[in-house]
């Protein structure tokens, strides 16, 4: 009977809750033998993963150490459990913050008695452990709603600066990295806005790991996030067009740190990304405003021009221009296009402004017929007056 079951888990966790003795440990076995045994019911199997989360959770970071470490161990261990709703109750249950003190909470309590541990906190909580089983999870997960709440645990553990102290990063990285070349991902079963969405999660995933990434690793992650941009087409479902456009944004967001943290490791692959920049900006010009982002922030890179060759000076104004048209866009987009435009112009060697003068006053007089677009007026005069001075 369910509710029998139920009662005798109710009474377990309630005595596993006040001991601190060798009685605490029997009713973990009693637990992990519901878990592990053949021909335990579904219903048992679920109600005893439930009752070890509850006395996690009253127990963490206090002071009997030995039983949090077990129970975490006991956690940790059911993250590949085949058992959806087991595996869902294991990642939404195993919620660790940190801070500068290095406090690990769960669920946002810390407690007074247990506020610090050692680089690792192997000493009551394996991290890492728990940690790289969240990320072979990326790769298995077949259930794309679990995927999802990997996906956002690591990325709000990622944005927790403190509570990687002592953890090796570089596994995650390479993962996200090769991501979309690896035949477990081929071999995953999701419908195509689920891919979509997965694809973006894992790009901004590689995003926010820049600040932990290791030099070595440059070319690597350039690589994936040109991978993005040149991959075409993610769908020919104009409905999910714009998860597309996500996918494109979050590329050049992280091409644009890569070129930031990187240098020249990144920055010898300005060409290629010119090109793909171009072709989206020339396919999507009414879509792709974050292009205009892309070429704001490029701009401040320190030492662009060295990397810039005569043909990827046109691909840039060229792909600007297409957002110079008050007919598509708002008044915020022609102002930043216009900016852009204008500083994109001095970066040009004085000499050779005039080679691309033409260019763009031809550009900027069609705007001035199509719109009577005082704002291309002023901007003509403008670039004729830094053409040749």
């Amino acid at each position: 009977d369910e509710s029998v079951v139920q009662m005798g888990f109710d009474s377990i966790v309630h005595v596993a809750k006040n001991i601190s003795n060798l009685s605490f440990f029997e009713c973990l076995e009693i637990l992990k033998r519901a878990i592990s045994e053949e021909n335990v019911s579904v219903f048992a199997r679920r109600r005893a993963v439930m009752a070890i989360i509850s006395i996690f959770s009253s127990k963490f970071a206090k002071k009997e150490i030995s039983h949090i470490m077990t129970l975490s161990e006991i956690l940790v261990g059911l993250i590949d459990d085949p058992d959806t709703k087991i595996r869902k109750y294991v990642y939404t249950s195993i919620r660790l913050r940190s801070n500068k003190y290095y406090q690990l909470m769960l669920g946002g309590n810390i407690s007074p008695s247990f506020s610090q541990c050692d680089e690792t906190g192997d000493n009551f909580f394996n991290f890492q452990l728990y940690f790289d089983g969240l990320i072979g999870r990326l790769y298995k997960e077949t259930d794309f709603e679990l995927f999802r709440i990997i996906s956002e645990e690591i990325y709000m553990l990622l944005r927790n600066y403190y509570i990687f102290r002592g953890v090796n990063m570089d596994h995650l990285i390479e993962v996200l990295a090769c991501y979309y070349n690896s035949v477990s991902f081929n071999s995953l079963k999701f419908n195509e806005e689920q891919k979509l969405h997965q694809a973006y999660l894992i790009y901004e995933l590689l995003s926010n790991t820049m600040i932990y990434a290791k030099f070595s690793l440059g070319e690597t992650i350039t690589l994936s996030f040109y991978l993005g941009l040149t991959k075409g087409d993610w769908t020919g479902d104009e409905s999910l067009q714009y998860l597309t456009h996500n996918i494109y944004n979050q590329c050049l967001r992280g091409i644009c740190l890569c070129f930031s943290k990187f240098g020249s490791t990144s920055l010898v692959h300005i060409s290629d990304v010119l090109e793909s920049v171009y072709r989206i900006s020339a396919k999507y010009p009414k879509e792709s405003e974050y292009v205009i982002l892309f070429f704001s922030f490029l701009s401040s890179v320190g030492n662009i021009k060295s990397f810039i060759s005569s043909n990827d000076w046109k691909f840039i104004f060229n792909s600007i221009l297409k957002y110079i048209d008050r007919s598509n866009f708002g008044s915020v987009t022609l102002s930043q296009s216009y900016r852009t435009l204008i500083i994109w112009f001095i970066l040009v060697d004085v000499n050779k402004r005039a080679m691309y003068f033409q260019l763009i006053d031809r550009s900027l007089q069609n705007q001035i017929k199509k719109n009577e677009c005082l704002m291309a007026e002023a901007h003509i005069d403008t670039v004729a007056r830094c053409a040749y001075t």
